[in-house]
């Protein structure tokens, strides 16, 4: 009976055995079937986490790259218009602003995609503001364009205007002119004895010449007293002078300067003729040979002219 107990507690040891066995299997099924799901897992976020980091650097140099564009776009606006400048770099500038905000945010290597998207926003509105500045600018250039061009046309207005106005004046000033007629030379020889003079055309014998001329109505010339400037020019082209004789000289409107070699003052009355206007000239030595030119002036106009010729 001893062996039969025996045999059934050989039998009922490899049973538990064989269960001990089973269950290790499967534990270790088990555990590997884990390892392997947690090593996936792993390799799974590991590849997450590689491909968010491409595309977080991805997304920071497309950050980059539209604020460099956005700067080279205010660097050239600014560059065209200096007066600018002043009023992008304002502390209270709301550009200025904006570009510490980005620069902030682009500065941080490890900005986060929120803060990228933040970034991108943020440039969004720069690029706006930017905007403002450069429909400012338009509407200034066009303003400017538009005042040159009133001032132009202002300009070339008053051109007109005055030389209209200076065109007036001259017609004026010209019809208030004396008008000088009727001028005649007479070179005379003078006989003491008798208190009298002859005309003659013989140079030697020739004492003065008397100058004769008349002065027509004119209603537009004032009334007063008028200062004739008379010049008298040898046949060599000279203007006699003789400072005793009253020889000087007066400019005209342009300022020239005109030697004159008598004076005669007229007292006119308002649309009333002079006539037989009278004024000698003489000199201390003799009379040449030719021709001798006289010019009647006032306020620097020639208003009369004639010539006589000596024998």
């Amino acid at each position: 009976m001893i062996p039969t107990n025996t045999n059934e507690t050989s039998t009922k040891s490899a049973k538990n055995t064989k269960t001990i066995y089973i269950v290790i299997i499967v534990l270790l099924v088990i555990s590997n079937i884990t390892l392997y799901l947690r090593s996936n897992d792993l390799g799974m976020k590991t590849e997450q986490q590689a491909l968010l980091l491409i595309s977080t650097d991805s997304s920071k140099q497309e950050v980059e790259n539209e604020y460099n564009a956005a700067l080279a776009r205010l660097d050239n606006l600014i560059s065209d218009n200096k007066q600018l400048d002043s009023v992008v770099t304002n502390k209270n500038s709301e550009l200025e602003h904006l570009k510490k905000e980005i620069k902030k945010i682009v500065g941080n290597k490890n900005a986060t995609k929120a803060q990228l998207a933040k970034a991108m926003e943020l440039i969004k509105n720069f690029n706006t503001e930017i905007r403002v500045y450069e429909d400012q600018i338009a509407n200034l250039k066009k303003e400017n364009l538009d005042l040159n061009i009133d001032k132009k046309d202002l300009t070339e207005k008053v051109k007109k205007s005055t030389e209209e106005n200076q065109s007036l004046k001259e017609t004026v000033r010209i019809a208030q002119q004396l008008q000088i007629s009727n001028i005649r030379l007479l070179p005379l020889s003078d006989i003491s004895i008798l208190n009298k003079s002859y005309e003659t055309k013989k140079a030697n014998k020739v004492d003065k010449i008397r100058i004769y001329f008349d002065i027509d109505k004119n209603k537009i010339t004032s009334a007063g007293n008028k200062q004739l400037f008379i010049q008298i020019k040898d046949p060599g082209g000279n203007v006699l002078a003789n400072a005793q004789n009253g020889s000087g000289a007066t400019t005209n409107e342009k300022g020239e300067t005109i030697a004159y070699t008598l004076t005669k003052n007229i007292n006119l009355k308002s649309n009333e003729a002079i006539n037989d206007v009278m004024i000698d000239w003489k000199q201390a030595e003799a009379f040449k040979k030719g021709t001798y030119q006289i010019f009647i002036i006032y306020e620097g106009d020639v208003i009369g002219y004639n010539s006589i010729s000596l024998k």
